[in-house]
């Protein structure tokens, strides 16, 4: 009797991975087929489009290694391998439609696809996209990550309903006022600080300003205070914890996003649910664990939730909101 049931246990265990196997394959398969058939119907619009500029980027996602290279200076990067064309394109694998990229260097493309057809395009599918899967773990789910247009299960309304909201404040009255006063006065700290360091106190080359975080201190100075009325100085050198942790958080997003192409592609293509699929699956959720710049992320994107419940329940107990 006892060797009856151990045989039955043994049984289900085989029948069971078996099953498990099949069911597994079939996912694969799908998800093969379907990503090659939207991936050729891509390739085959953009056929007469050319390709960035750059050793290896005619072939399908031949441009990620360039990419990987250039990090620390994308917009640079991208300047050099779309220059002299209107628009360009970067391949993306012949399985897999989610690398594909289009660069816009006309600025008449540029107001198609911001303005005068806004509706017909929309943000990637974080399920299969490695860049903006990351890029919505940083910030969430606000209006720079909100589907919008034909690409929007709801037709665009929760988009719209941010966008409402926020244009309250970038409205001509605020400007004319408010931000206006705001904007000199951060102006004229920065003008003090960069005053101090090479009028009053020549700097040596040891001493050298980085003036482009200088303007991002300017506009985050000025931004605190015409958001949340909160008054930092980070121009002049001020430690602001919500800027640092957002500063840190973009810098790991971008980064760990590069470092996931590979991965990120294999989880959500040849690995089956759950262990992969949408998302990635558990494999996904394990390589983010134990990846160094994946756990900086989380630390400074808990500082920003953090900071960021601060600042708005601030706002609320103001008897001016």
């Amino acid at each position: 009797m006892e060797e009856s049931k151990g045989t039955l246990a043994k049984k289900i265990v085989i029948n069971s991975v078996i099953a498990y196997g099949v069911f597994g394959a079939v996912q694969v398969f799908y998800r093969l087929w379907k990503g090659f058939t939207v991936s050729s119907r891509m390739r085959e619009v953009l056929k007469d489009m050319p390709g960035t500029k750059g050793a290896g980027h005619d072939a399908p996602a031949g441009w990620i290694r360039d990419l990987q290279r250039n990090l620390y200076r994308l917009h640079d990067w991208r300047l050099e391998i779309c220059e002299g064309r209107p628009i360009s394109k970067n391949l993306g694998f012949s399985w897999s439609p989610a690398p594909y990229t289009l660069l816009a260097n006309d600025p008449a493309i540029v107001r198609h696809i911001l303005k005068d057809e806004f509706s017909k395009y929309t943000k990637p599918d974080s399920s299969i996209d490695p860049f903006f899967y990351y890029f919505e773990d940083f910030l969430g789910s606000g209006i720079f990550v909100q589907k919008h247009g034909v690409g929007s299960e709801d037709d665009g309304q929760e988009w719209t309903k941010m966008r409402k909201v926020s244009a309250q404040i970038f409205n001509r009255k605020n400007f004319n006022s408010m931000m206006q006063d705001v904007f000199i006065e951060k102006a004229e700290v920065l003008r003090r600080f960069l005053e101090r360091k090479f009028v009053s106190e020549p700097a040596s080359n040891a001493d050298a300003v980085d003036i482009q975080a200088c303007f991002f201190n300017f506009t985050f100075d000025s931004i605190m205070r015409i958001f949340f009325g909160e008054d930092t100085n980070t121009a002049e050198g001020q430690k602001n914890t919500y800027g640092q942790a957002f500063d840190d958080a973009n810098a790991a997003s971008r980064t760990h996003g590069v470092d996931s192409i590979a991965p990120f592609m294999i989880f959500t293509t040849f690995l089956p649910w759950p262990f992969g699929g949408k998302n990635g699956g558990f494999a996904r959720a394990i390589y983010d664990f134990l990846s160094p710049q994946h756990r900086q992320l989380r630390r400074c994107t808990k500082i920003l939730d953090r900071e960021a419940n601060r600042l708005v329940k601030n706002c609320l107990e103001d008897p001016k909101f």
